[in-house]
Formats: C-alpha cells, sequence, structure tokens
C-alpha cells in the first residue's frame, strides 16, 4: 500500500465538501436548510409536533404524518402552507406538498391501547360479546 503524502497543513471540512461536492449539490442543501426553517415558522407549534419533512424533489415537499387523519386535516390546509412557504422562500420553489405516512403504516394507537374508561363509555353493540338482536357472538 502507498501511504498518502503529507498535507502542508490542515484542511477544513469545507473547503473538502466543496471539492466533492459539485454547486449544484450545495444549492439542494442550502434550499432543503431554509425549507426546514420555512415549514417550522408556517405550522407552528402543534403541527411541528406531528410532521416531519421527509423528501424534496422536483419542488414537492414530502412530508410524513402519523396518520390518514392528519393526512386528511393537512389536505385542508394545503393551500395557506404553500401560501405561507412561498411567503418565506422565494415564490415556486415549493409547487407542491404531498402527505405520506411512516413506513410502518399510521401510528395511531391500537384498538387495544384505549384506556378503560373509553371501553365503558362505548356502545354495547361495540363491545366483544353477543349482539342483542341476533345474539351472534362479535369478535
Amino acid at each position: 500500500m502507498t501511504r498518502r503524502p503529507k498535507l502542508p497543513r490542515p484542511v477544513g471540512v469545507g473547503e473538502i465538501l466543496e471539492k466533492l461536492l459539485r454547486p449544484a449539490d450545495l444549492h439542494v442543501l442550502e434550499v432543503r436548510h431554509r425549507l426546514r426553517r420555512a415549514w417550522d415558522e408556517a405550522v407552528g407549534e402543534r403541527l411541528r409536533a406531528v410532521t416531519s419533512l421527509v423528501d424534496y424533489r422536483y419542488k414537492v415537499l414530502w412530508v410524513e404524518v402519523p396518520s390518514h387523519a392528519w393526512m386528511q386535516e393537512l389536505q385542508f390546509h394545503k393551500g395557506a402552507l404553500l401560501r405561507a412557504l412561498d411567503a418565506a422562500l422565494d415564490p415556486g420553489v415549493v409547487k407542491d406538498l404531498r402527505f405520506c405516512l411512516p413506513r410502518g403504516g399510521p401510528t395511531a394507537p391500537a384498538p387495544d391501547d384505549e384506556p378503560a374508561e373509553a371501553k365503558d363509555a362505548a356502545p354495547e353493540l361495540l363491545r366483544p360479546g353477543k349482539t342483542r338482536k341476533t345474539g351472534r357472538k362479535i369478535k
């Protein structure tokens, strides 16, 4: 194995990245950083807690949400979110928002995770057991 020649001075990380990355790559990284800041300002604390930015390609921002309900809710606010992002960034940086679920599926609690008082409050027909009319077992 050949040894690499000693460098005359320490080299900064930024200098190395400039040589490795093309100018277009640096521009994309800068846009993604600006997008994160603009998203945090646009959505506020409540939505920031349930969303995470997943990807940005072809001027489409992909946002991960925990459930179908949140996906639908954000779909209603899509126009306002796009306007807020346009105001924070240059117009046209984000042309569309797409919402997706985590890879494992929705993260909403399973029915068995309901508190006991919620199960007691449910109507009798929704609880496991026999129905009133037919007497058949509900699974």
